[in-house]
């Protein structure tokens, strides 16, 4: 099986070293906010709910770009010797990852939205509430970005990751996520007309179910192209 070139190896590695910088500066903003925060509190400054949101933030940034140093870190040299198909497997494999997990996160955060919105129609609401209203939005986006080949990744890895399958099931998840957009939407449009106060909320949950139905029918039409053929006996 052939590996890498020697072309190949100097662009990743470079790339791994612009990785590498930039999870540590988000480690580092991470151990950061939450130190700042934990100050905060332990000075009785406030223990809100927004004060307790950015110290999650805080600390999980810095768990995840700490897990992505740890993978970049400089004395690794296995990727240097993987295959070509190797490479191309474990970095689908990761795309049709996030492409399962994010839609499913869209759907939860979409559940927490309402209950946010309760609190922001009553006038309770708080930095942390629009921040719950919109996450359900930005993964769908983020779903939306990868299935569109238009993330980081995609589009650094594009000899691996763009190929003629790729477009096939790509086209095939927007036909479904364009269906359920519209659907969902003109849903939502009789919501507004209807109750108009539900509107923003009605708009929210089309996004969510768009974005989530054109990743998970892609990662499900991978899956289902990866699996053998069956035999009739």
């Amino acid at each position: 099986m052939m590996t890498m070139t020697e072309q190949e190896r100097v662009r990743e590695g470079r790339a791994r070293g612009r990785k590498l910088v930039a999870a540590l500066a988000a480690l580092v903003i991470g151990v950061a906010v939450a130190l700042v925060v934990y100050g905060y509190i332990r000075a009785g400054v406030g223990a809100t709910g927004t004060v307790a949101a950015v110290l999650g933030f805080g600390v999980g940034l810095a768990l995840i770009a700490a897990i992505k140093a740890w993978t970049l870190r400089p004395w690794n040299r296995t990727w240097q010797l993987e295959p070509v198909q190797a490479r191309r497997d474990r970095l689908q494999a990761r795309r049709n990852g996030i492409l399962w997990a994010f839609p499913v996160a869209s759907l939860f955060f979409l559940a927490v939205s309402y209950q946010a919105w309760g609190g922001i129609e009553a006038g309770d609401d708080a930095v942390v509430d629009y921040l719950q209203v919109g996450l359900p939005v930005l993964y769908s986006w983020v779903v939306s970005m990868v299935v569109m080949g238009w993330d980081f990744q995609s589009r650094t890895q594009r000899k691996y990751l763009d190929d003629e399958l790729t477009g096939a099931l790509r086209a095939r998840a927007l036909g479904a996520a364009f269906v359920v957009l519209m659907a969902s939407g003109t849903v939502a449009a009789g919501v507004s007309l209807w109750r108009p106060e539900w509107s923003p909320l009605a708009i929210i949950t089309a996004l969510t179910l768009g974005g989530a139905a054109a990743g998970l029918r892609f990662a499900w039409l991978d899956r289902e192209a990866g699996l053998p053929e069956r035999g009739d006996g």
